[in-house]
């Protein structure tokens, strides 16, 4: 028992986070960008292992590579551009980080025939619910017709009497097993009263009967649309069984076919044979979304800016033309490899153990919540030239390719053209055509890649028309792959998981690891004891670690690390500010209407959240400065314009003269406002300082005598006792005497006593 797998293929793993050109919505065939380059690359390839790109257009050559035959006869074999054209997509996609978009979205199926029968089994539980109907094919869409009864048996010598063919059941699937029986036309058969049809379903050990389905009730069907998931899942689970496609074929000309179904409330599952294949739980799909989310907001990826798309309502066209690659020399027949025979089927990505993630046991499955892709496929590189024998399959001869290869070591010569490409863009597409000139590795290309043929290195490479020497576009292209996974892997392009898988997966492997485990047609089925073992104890397929060339220098890498800082502070800034907008605007509005105390209070908030953050403040900082001189200059504005009316309001008082100050009255009660000398004495003092004097003219000192006699007469009852005290001693008197003088005050005092 072995327990170490191996498979000729392995998976680089999918990458979470898709590198998207910030460049790549400004592509244009007539608009250049400024540092884009037209110019050509010649490449010269080598076939390390015999080759064989077959001719698809189905002529008698179509077991021979693509060629051009010569007068003499022999051939001018050349690889197609299509298929180097996708060749190097394929790998610049996966070193780029691009998206993964080339996959089939399927709904497998599953059978479990070594699980024992439990009530805890879903897969069991699942199978007893089983009933029979006909499915027919409908002008829009599908009809499952009910059976008049229930579904019964029939034992396989029974069916040997009826066939056509008594010993049908020696085929395997149950299209041939059908054809044998009745030309599919699931011959009637009577049983206790009741109008059977026989339906033969596909081959399994120990089987000794086949399925009566009843007749179908024309009165009770239920419809389904062409795109129902009932519909699309049947077909997906079951595409890959031999012979369904005939099946198919006949729903297509609205026959009808019996099918197992199970109804689950509206839902319905449709299946063959008494223990169908039921889908699983997820799609290819839903397992991609696991691990990278699909945004077509976010922009197309590298590959696509460089090759061109086309989408339903959008297209672009690509800027780089990719010639056939022509041999070095034509070849006559006795110079190819004889004649290889074989099966040339691809893995089926339904094998879990493999095609999924797997970390820990037990396997994880197209069901289980979580679940994630391996990631994308690549063959691996067999040793030297070696290749490994092609599988005879169960000797169908329907089954069997036939490949008449180019032996080994013929060089092939082909130019790529780019238009409009920038540096980078170069760089991408010179990494793809040599994995970044790493020392070891190869591309495969044509039929068999899987059994060693078809193993491509690149023997020379010149560029034409170009600005830069080809290190420095590798260097461009290596840098910015470098920002980008530095910022979202923590690690050099070079380092990450996906780059290395890549290299190793494309450099050369031992015969043992590239050997694919063929199950033996006539091999027991495996014991409970060896299903268990194989159940829980997997084993992953691995690589041997390898190094990346990389044209990244120390300096490089120091100022690789301040831009990726830049540019993370750049992001998270960005976020911040686009999480608080409504706060900015606040503050905006704020200062517009000229609320800056508001708006630094706001402010203030703001850069305290970013300080906690870690979000670069600078920008906030001096916005704030701005605002404070702001505020100052308009309080500065405000105080101007007070003084301004002060000094007005001071110029129309200065005017009216001291009367205005000493002897107004108040309009509503008529009397002087100026009632006491206290209230003069400011008065004046106020005057004086309005005046920028220290003294009163002859006019003013009249009209402080004026007010005297008026206070005096009119003492105020606060101010009685000081105005009683004899003048020397008396200090109404005393100020009196510092605005008139002594000889006046005098005057006044005895003018007033006397």
């Amino acid at each position: 028992m072995v327990n170490k797998i191996s498979a000729p293929y392995n998976f680089v793993p999918l990458n979470e986070f898709v590198f998207v050109p910030d460049w790549g919505g400004e592509v244009s065939q007539d608009i250049p960008f400024a540092d884009g380059e037209d110019g050509y690359i010649e490449v010269t390839w080598k076939n390390v292992s015999p080759l064989c790109v077959r001719d698809a257009s189905g002529t008698d050559d179509k077991n021979y590579s693509m060629h051009v035959k010569m007068s003499d006869g022999s051939r001018l074999y050349f690889i197609p551009g299509s298929s180097l054209r996708g060749m190097l997509r394929n790998t610049l996609s996966v070193m780029s980080f691009g998206r993964l978009t080339q996959y089939g979205n399927k709904y497998f199926g599953h059978r479990e025939f070594h699980t024992k029968k439990t009530d805890n089994n879903e897969y069991q539980n699942q199978m007893s619910k089983v009933r029979y109907g006909w499915l027919e094919g409908d002008y829009d869409g599908y009809k499952l017709y009910m059976c008049l009864g229930e579904a019964d048996k029939i034992s396989i010598q029974k069916v040997r009497e009826i066939a056509l063919d008594r010993e049908y059941d020696k085929y395997k699937y149950a299209w041939e097993r059908n054809q044998a029986i009745g030309n599919n036309t699931f011959p009637k058969k009577e049983k206790d009263g009741i109008v059977y049809r026989v339906f033969a379903t596909g081959q399994m050990h120990n089987k000794n009967n086949e399925l009566l389905i009843p007749e179908a009730d024309e009165n009770s069907f239920v419809r389904f649309g062409i795109d129902d998931e009932a519909i699309t899942s049947f077909f997906t689970v079951y595409s890959n069984t031999s012979g369904f496609e005939n099946y198919r074929a006949m729903l297509e000309c609205g026959k009808r076919i019996p099918v197992s179904f199970i109804k689950d409330g509206s839902h319905y599952v449709l299946g063959m044979g008494r223990m169908m294949r039921y889908p699983h739980k997820y799609s290819v799909a839903d397992l991609i979304e696991n691990v990278q989310k699909r945004d077509d907001a976010a922009g197309r990826d590298l590959a696509d800016v460089i090759f061109g798309w086309v989408d339903r309502d959008r297209s672009l066209k690509g800027r780089v033309q990719i010639g056939n690659a022509f041999a070095s020399r034509p070849l006559m027949d006795e110079e190819l490899c004889a004649e290889v025979s074989g099966v040339l089927g691809t893995p089926k990505p339904s094998f879990y153990p493999l095609y999924l993630k797997q970390d820990e046991k037990p396997y994880k499955t197209y069901s289980t919540e979580g679940a994630t892709i391996s990631g994308t496929k690549r063959y691996r590189i067999h040793k030297g030239a070696s290749v490994t024998t092609l599988p005879q399959g169960n000797g169908n001869i329907k089954t069997m390719s036939q490949i008449n290869p180019v032996p080994a070591g013929q060089t092939f010569k082909m130019r790529i053209v780019v238009h409009n490409m920038r540096k980078m863009e170069i760089g991408a597409l010179l990494s793809a055509i040599t994995f970044n000139h790493t020392q070891g590795t190869y591309h495969n290309i044509g039929s068999a890649k899987g059994f060693g043929y078809g193993k491509m290195e690149c023997a020379d490479l010149s560029l034409h028309g170009f600005a830069f020497s080809e290190e420095e576009y590798l260097k461009a292209f290596e840098y910015e792959m470098s920002l980008f996974t530095k910022a979202k892997y923590s690690c050099l392009w070079s380092e990450t998981t996906q780059v290395k898988s890549l290299v190793a997966i494309m450099s050369e492997h031992e015969g043992n690891d590239v050997r694919m485990i063929e199950m033996d047609k006539n091999r027991p089925p495996l014991q409970k004891n060896e299903y268990e073992y194989y159940k829980t104890n997997f084993s992953k397929l691995e690589e041997t670690d390898k190094n990346v060339t990389t044209y990244l220098n120390d300096d490089d890498v120091a100022g690789l690390e301040e831009s990726v800082k830049r540019v993370e502070t750049a992001k998270l800034r960005k976020r911040f500010v686009v999480e608080n907008a409504k706060i900015y605007d606040d503050i905006k509005a704020d200062v517009k209407s000229g609320n800056f105390q508001s708006a630094i209070e706001s402010l203030d908030r703001l850069i305290n959240d970013m300080l906690i953050q870690g979000v670069d403040k600078s920008d906030e900082e001096t916005w704030r400065t701005d605002i404070v001189e702001k505020q100052k200059a308009k309080e500065a504005e405000e105080t101007q314009k007070k003084v301004e009316a002060l000094n007005e309001k001071n110029k129309q008082q200065l005017s009216g003269g001291l009367a205005n100050f000493i002897e107004e009255k108040n309009p509503l009660t008529d009397k002087y406002k100026v009632d006491k000398w206290k209230t003069c004495d400011s008065k004046i003092k106020q005057w004086l300082k309005k005046k920028s004097t220290s003294s009163l003219d002859d006019d003013e000192k009249q009209t402080l005598e004026k007010t005297i006699r008026r206070l005096y007469v009119e003492q105020d009852r606060s101010e009685k006792k000081d105005w009683k005290v004899e003048y020397d001693k008396n200090k109404i008197w005393k100020a009196i005497r510092g605005y008139l003088g002594e000889e006046r005050a005098m005057s006044l005092y005895k003018s007033m006593e006397g």
